[in-house]
């Protein structure tokens, strides 16, 4: 026993070596630690908060979000609606530059737009400037945006990230192994200085718009939680981007930290890969979505908000009206019956044929998500669906076995979103994240109609519809809204986390 434990002593040592440092960090540099790191910071290709945290580090839109939500100037100067709504001028603010001291100009907004378009650099985000139908440079400072629709205020679709059009030679199609996206050329308030596996260490960018008062950031990914803990407390990092009900609460009793709500605008799900049979038939979805019982799987994980549809309980779109699919083990077996299965043993097949079922979860879940998916596992296997041992995908197979390949049946993750709550390319049957190959006309037309909306009440009221719709059809089991802690330590001053962006306030920050 004791040579067991210190075995054990040795090996938690040596994993809290890999981040302590031989003296505490000073003051000049702030470190967080991330459950999975940022795998690339090209805006083109983020696709996890890691990379959207980083990349609020990195680079500048023309708008952004301030303090109250509100969208304020950033590389904009100023910005002129024209075309009874259809359109916008945007001026740039004099003298922008790029961390290589070029000029950034009008060039590199309409480069942008269409480097986000091109089918060539295959974003995850193309879909969100798609309401751009076309852009046209008018002097180095001035570029005007033509939208397909009316939009109210444009300035709160501005948010994405500029990009620099000397540093890819002017061509829009960006494929994803392109060196910038580990040595960038940034706007924003850091450049990249180092990177290293597991971690980016970042510098003040001297051409930025917003100096930072903390002059350098490390990000450092640690998925282990308790050495999360360990060096917070030890002055090794200074804050925990997601912290565990359990280490909140060892972490206020140790007076090192506080907690900062994160208010993210993110709901789980359960998704169905529909082209697979039998999943392609509502009536086996709705069996396995009854043999759930969310609230106990989201006391395994922490605190939230169970949903019905895909948007946050918060949220203006969502529709309070429609009730959840109640857990009913039994009512799942007979619901399966009804289908043609019958029971073989412990689980349900049809024919010859057993339903079993693959279970993946994404990594930037953390050990939430392998919680999470061991839940749902056990709970599907106890009413009759045999589901097989989940599996942790991470990083570019997650892109690979998921986005392109769907070598899944079922798959638990979360979706993450701005201000404009904008689901259309989850639900669509043309839509750049639609990897669940759902689609129907009544979603395409109600989701068309979002988009050619000019009344926010109208638009309200489309998506109402399409929530309760989804809510019917089940391409997914709408799961909950987390609610997240960041840890940080009390020496970092002036902090506020912003809602899905997070770092956006960051040069305010001080320590």
């Amino acid at each position: 026993m004791n040579r067991r434990r210190s075995d054990r002593r040795a090996a938690l040592l040596a994993a809290f070596a890999l981040i302590a440092a031989p003296v505490a960090v000073v003051a000049a540099s702030f470190k967080y630690l991330e459950d999975e790191i940022a795998h690339t910071v090209n805006p083109l290709h983020e696709a996890t908060m890691a990379e959207t945290r980083l990349n609020e580090l990195l680079f500048e839109g023309l708008y952004g979000p301030a303090a109250n939500e509100v969208p304020e100037p950033r590389l904009a100067e100023s910005g002129e609606v024209v075309a009874g709504g259809r359109g916008i001028i945007v001026s740039l603010r004099p003298g922008l530059a790029w961390s290589d001291g070029q000029p950034l100009t009008a060039q590199d907004v309409a480069f942008t737009v269409k480097a986000f378009q091109d089918p060539g650099s295959d974003s995850p985000d193309r879909g969100r400037l798609s309401f751009v139908k076309s852009v046209e440079v008018l002097n180095s400072r001035q570029v005007r945006l033509d939208f397909t629709h009316v939009i109210p205020d444009p300035r709160e679709h501005l948010y994405f990230k500029i990009l620099p059009a000397h540093a890819f030679g002017g061509k829009t199609a960006v494929p994803r192994d392109n060196p910038f996206w580990q040595k960038p050329v940034t706007s924003g308030p850091f450049a990249v200085a180092q990177r290293q596996e597991g971690s980016w260490k970042l510098a003040a960018n001297g051409k930025a718009t917003r100096a930072p008062a903390i002059k350098e950031v490390s990000s450092i990914e640690r998925p282990d939680k308790s050495t999360q803990v360990w060096a917070v407390e030890n002055e090794s990092a200074h804050g925990i981007v997601q912290v565990t009900p359990e280490a909140a609460a060892r972490l206020q009793a140790s007076r090192c930290c506080r907690l900062e709500e994160y208010p993210v605008r993110a709901w789980w799900y359960l998704a169905f890969n529909t082209r697979n049979s039998p999943l392609n038939e509502r009536g086996v979805r709705e069996a396995v979505a009854r043999g759930i019982d969310q609230a106990e799987v989201l006391k395994a994980v922490g605190g939230g908000d169970l949903i019905t549809g895909p948007f946050v309980a918060s949220s203006k779109y969502y529709n309070t009206a429609v009730q959840p699919l109640a857990f009913d083990r039994a009512g799942a077996g007979k619901r399966l019956e009804a289908l043609g299965f019958r029971k073989q043993g412990k689980y349900y097949a049809k024919g010859n044929r057993p339903l079993e079922l693959r279970l993946f979860y994404h990594g930037a879940l953390g050990e939430a998500g392998k919680l999470a998916a061991y839940a749902i596992q056990g709970q599907l296997l106890e009413a009759g669906l045999k589901v097989q041992d989940p599996v942790l995908v991470e990083g570019s197979n997650w892109r690979t076995r998921v986005l392109q390949e769907r070598q899944f049946d079922l798959v638990l993750s979360s979706w993450n979103f701005g201000p404009g709550e904008d689901i259309r390319e989850l639900f669509h049957s043309a839509g750049a994240l639609n990897f669940t190959g759902w689609g129907d006309a009544y979603t395409d037309n109600l989701l068309d109609q979002t988009r050619r909306a000019s009344d926010p009440a109208q638009q309200q009221a489309y998506y109402r519809d399409i929530h309760k719709h989804l809510a019917e059809a089940q391409p997914y089991v709408f799961l909950w809204t987390p609610t997240v802690n960041s840890a940080l330590r009390r020496e970092v001053r002036n902090v506020y986390v912003q809602a899905f962006y997070y770092f956006t306030q960051f040069p305010k920050w001080q320590m």
